[in-house]
Parts: structure tokens; C-alpha cells; sequence
């Protein structure tokens, strides 16, 4: 009788240990597909990226990205079409800094007075770009 009932908890014992690896091993490879490639990203916020000189900030809309994100666009008042006259335009406007922390630089221009007033321009779900994840 006793051998039947540790016959039994060790079956059970590796029937669990199986189920847990299985599990495991699915999540695992199921967050691999999830994290390789290109999404849709926000910024995760805007403020400044640098400065130059004592007195001059240079702004810009912060990704997380692992490569250089591209593909960027503007979702606020007047959409990409009113980034036109600035510096060429969303498309144009320069990366800085490198992965993991990339930079989307915002004219100082296009923000005007938003980066005392708030605003669209200084919102970053306003912003998004194509982020390696």
C-alpha cells in the first residue's frame, strides 16, 4: 500500500514539474515573438534633450526604442500637415542619442510658447514613431 501511494506522489510530482516547464517554455518563447519587430509607439514624454550654451534647451519627444525609431508623426491640432513649416516637417526633424533612449528634437520654433503654456506640441501621446521592440 505504501509503495502505491509514493508511486502516486511521484507521479503526480512530475506531472507538475512538466506542466510547470511547458508552461514556462510557453511564456518564454510566446514574449520572444512579442518583443522582436517594430511597433507603434507613443513618446514617453517631451522635455529637454540637451542644452547648448547656458541658456539654450534644445526639446525633444523621448522614445524607448531598441534602434534608431523612424516613421514619426504628429496626432495633435492640424496633424503631420502642420509641421510643415517647420524645419521640413515631422519626417525631416532629427533623431538624437541612440538606443535604448532615442530623441525625437522639436523645433524650438514649432513649440513657441507651449513650453510655458502647455499644449498639444508638448504632449507626448501627441507624438509617435515606429520603436524596436
Amino acid at each position: 500500500m505504501r509503495a502505491h501511494i509514493k508511486l502516486n506522489w511521484a507521479t503526480r510530482l512530475l506531472l507538475s514539474a512538466s506542466l510547470v516547464a511547458l508552461a514556462i517554455g510557453l511564456s518564454t518563447s510566446w514574449r520572444v515573438a512579442e518583443a522582436s519587430g517594430y511597433i507603434r509607439q507613443n513618446a514617453l514624454e517631451v522635455k529637454v534633450a540637451f542644452w547648448t550654451n547656458i541658456f539654450e534647451p534644445h526639446y525633444g519627444a523621448f522614445f524607448y526604442s531598441g534602434r534608431t525609431p523612424y516613421d514619426q508623426h504628429y496626432s495633435g491640432s492640424g496633424g503631420d500637415s502642420a509641421t510643415s513649416p517647420y524645419d521640413g516637417g515631422i519626417s525631416a526633424w532629427s533623431w538624437w542619442g541612440g538606443p535604448p533612449a532615442s530623441t525625437l528634437l522639436l523645433p524650438k520654433r514649432w513649440l513657441g510658447t507651449q513650453i510655458v503654456t502647455g499644449g498639444d506640441r508638448m504632449t507626448p501621446s501627441k507624438y509617435n514613431a515606429m520603436c524596436y521592440r
